[in-house]
Parts: C-alpha cells; sequence; structure tokens
C-alpha cells in the first residue's frame, strides 16, 4: 500500500493538477506487486474547462482506476481584477477613557474598511453585513491616503466628553486584501477600493484625575485570605509600579506569613502602573497579618493577609456544596471531610491546564459551563474574592512550572 500512495503522488505532482478522490480496497496481508500502465486523453472543448482523463491499470490489483483531473479550470469566483469595489473607513478599537493631565494618545488606534459592489453603494447595510472587511492600524501608517483623523476637539486638561472624527477621502483608490468567507462568491486576494467620503467619530472621555494615580505603587486593599493545609506552594500576592521603581517587600509577621521571593515583573495591562509584580508567601499558622510594600521614596502600601484554618470542613459545608450539585434539599447530618484541592476546578483531583480551561469556560458562559459549589472554592486561588481570569492564569502558570 505505501508503494501504492508513493506511485499515486509522484503521478499527481507530474500532473500538477487536482485530483478528485479515488478509492483502492486492498487486503492488510496482501503483498502488491504494482506496475501501471497509463493512458490519456484531453478534452479541450471551448465550452468547458479543458479535463484530462487519466486510466491507469495497475498489475496485482483487480480494480483498473479511472481519475478525471480538472485542469486549467478557472472558478466560477472569478478574480479580485473583476470586481469594481466601493468603501468606507470605520474606527474598530481605540483607546477612548483619560484623566485629566493624560496626553491623547491614538497610536494604538485600529480601523476597519467594509467595501462593496459599486451598484450596492448606496445600500448602507451592505456596509454592515459585508464580504469585504480589512482591519488595519494608525500606527502601521497604511492606507493613509484615504483617511484622516481630527482630535482637535479633545481638551484631556478638563474633565467631560469630546469627539474625534474619522474622515474618510472621497474618490481615492488604494488595494486592499480581502479574505471572505469560503462559501462566498468572492475569491480571496487583493482588491482595489474607491474610498466614499464619510464621517464618523468615536467619543474621548476624560475623568477627574484620583490621587492614587501618580503614586509610584499600586496594590489592592481587599483582603487576601489564604488556606493553611491545602493552599498550594504557589500562593502569591501582586502589586504594580511605574517603570523603574526600587522598593521594598515585607511582611509583618513572618511567623504566619513567610515572604518566599519577588519574581521578575511582567507587562500589565495598565498604562499607569506597567509593571507587574508577584510576590510569593508561605502560610505558616492560623492568623492575620500584613504584606507591605514601600518604595525608595518612602511611599508605601498594605494589604493584610488572612491564614485560615481549613482541616475541619464538615457536615455544614458539605450539606451546601452537595444540595447544589445535585439539585436535593436534604442531606443526613453526618461528620464528612471534603478533600480540598486549590486549583482543582474541574474537581478530578489534580491541578492541570484543564482547569484553567474551565475557568475561563465559565467566565464566558456559567449557564453553559457550571461549577460546582466545591469546584468555585477550588477555581478562586488568586487571594481575590470571586472567580475571575486572573484565577486562571494563576491555574496556567502552576501546570506550566
Amino acid at each position: 500500500m505505501k508503494k501504492l500512495n508513493a506511485l499515486l503522488t509522484s503521478l499527481l505532482m507530474a500532473v500538477n493538477c487536482t485530483v478528485l478522490p479515488v478509492t483502492f480496497c486492498v487486503s492488510a496481508e496482501e503483498t502488491v506487486s504494482l506496475t501501471a500502465e497509463e493512458t490519456f486523453s484531453e478534452n479541450t472543448s471551448s465550452e468547458e474547462p479543458s479535463v484530462t482523463t487519466v486510466t491507469t491499470s495497475y498489475t496485482g490489483l483487480t480494480t483498473t482506476a479511472t481519475t478525471t483531473v480538472a485542469t486549467n479550470l478557472i472558478e466560477e469566483k472569478g478574480r479580485p481584477e473583476d470586481f469594481n469595489l466601493v468603501g468606507k473607513i470605520f474606527f474598530d478599537s481605540y483607546e477612548y477613557f483619560y484623566y485629566q493631565g493624560d496626553e491623547l494618545d491614538l497610536s494604538k488606534t485600529t480601523f476597519t474598511v467594509r467595501a462593496t459592489e459599486e451598484e450596492n453603494a448606496d445600500d448602507n447595510v451592505k456596509y454592515i453585513n459585508d464580504n469585504f472587511k480589512c482591519q488595519f492600524s494608525l500606527a502601521s501608517g497604511e492606507h493613509s491616503d484615504c483617511y484622516e483623523i481630527d482630535s482637535s476637539e479633545v481638551d484631556t486638561s478638563k474633565v467631560g466628553k469630546y469627539k474625534v472624527y474619522l474622515r474618510t477621502k472621497g474618490d481615492v483608490t488604494d488595494s486592499f486584501q480581502f479574505f471572505p468567507p469560503s462559501k462566498s462568491k468572492y475569491p480571496t486576494g487583493e482588491y482595489n477600493v474607491r474610498m466614499i467620503e464619510n464621517t464618523t467619530y468615536f467619543v474621548v472621555q476624560v475623568l477627574s484625575r484620583p490621587d492614587f494615580i501618580d503614586k509610584p505603587v499600586s496594590m489592592s486593599t481587599d483582603i487576601a485570605e489564604f488556606a493553611l493545609t491545602s493552599q498550594p506552594q504557589w500562593s502569591y500576592v501582586t502589586f504594580s509600579t511605574k517603570e523603574n521603581v526600587d522598593f521594598e517587600v515585607e511582611s509583618d509577621d513572618e511567623s504566619i506569613v513567610r515572604i518566599e521571593g519577588v519574581r521578575e515583573p511582567v507587562k500589565a495591562n495598565s498604562k499607569y502602573f506597567p509593571e507587574l509584580y508577584y510576590v510569593d508567601i508561605k502560610p505558616l499558622k492560623v492568623g492575620e497579618t500584613k504584606i507591605r510594600v514601600t518604595s525608595s521614596d518612602g511611599f508605601s502600601l498594605e494589604r493584610t493577609i488572612r491564614v485560615y484554618d481549613d482541616s475541619d470542613i464538615v457536615a455544614t459545608t458539605t450539606t451546601a456544596v452537595f444540595t447544589e450539585a445535585f439539585n436535593t434539599t436534604t442531606l443526613p447530618n453526618t461528620q464528612t471531610t471534603v478533600s480540598v484541592v486549590k486549583g482543582d476546578a474541574n474537581c478530578d483531583g489534580n491541578v492541570t491546564l484543564a482547569d484553567c480551561v474551565a475557568v475561563l469556560q465559565y467566565l464566558s458562559n456559567a449557564e453553559k459551563y457550571p461549577l460546582t459549589v466545591q469546584g468555585k472554592f477550588n477555581a478562586d486561588v488568586d487571594g481575590q474574592d470571586g472567580i475571575s481570569g486572573n484565577d486562571a492564569l494563576v491555574i496556567q502558570r502552576y501546570d506550566s512550572q
């Protein structure tokens, strides 16, 4: 069979065309010695695509395979240059939230060009649900001759709402790469699109500047709770800083929580505090203490850390867990210990990437991808109250170690 596949592959490479599938049935125990005799006949009718029929007879097989091969076939979709397109440019994504004193930054703005065939130019619906949609960014400098941005109304020194305008220039033609759906009548390729004059805008909101924005360090002030017996070795709290800030981290009582170390910073999703730090900690005994971060200029933030004893989860908790899980109303009041594995969102006894996926699915659609009460308890591992994307990130980091 391997020889047969190799022979067929060679044949296809030789004719360099698309082949309709042919199935051969050969016994697994049969050893086939193959020789091939090929005859070619070609239909070159001007009314139909050129078709070559390849008939191959294999000695050792009871079947003669006839394969019809379409060559020089021009798809019904045509070519990009066959279509006369017109289009408009719209905002796709942008930064719309600022504090007083911030500098307006449009560098991350992206655009979408939507196009349609010229005969549909007056039908605005065609621009919303269309086969032609191409995205590009302001930073790329692409298609800059086709539009202009007017942000002259924006004044970030004053609280308020302001408009940023995007104007598509009329009668300017540029080429855009489109990837229509496979079932579309339009082929993938580069299309010339004539712009139609159009104006749209988005709203920038400037808010009063809070005090914390200009501090060197940012950290949640919520109480972070950690289990004494079941909390994994990867317990941590986080804080963020401005760029290049020196700091010290300390625990008020290292007999309750010991600081294991501070990891190298990662990029935070914040333009005000771009450096995110993880402080690895180890719960040692039941109690309450504070983790304090102090910058080199003397600014300090602290967060309360509470360590609780989770070794005696009994029937009252068990009843709550399994009442929801099985939709019942009563359970025997027995002293049952619940096995707690922090991070085990799917309750299979292990902490793996599947738990990270379970958390993300739950966050996207809790009704379709529910977690049990026990699973919710296990999934909440980032020290913050409630399940969030950060819990999934913690689980993923643990699984990758």
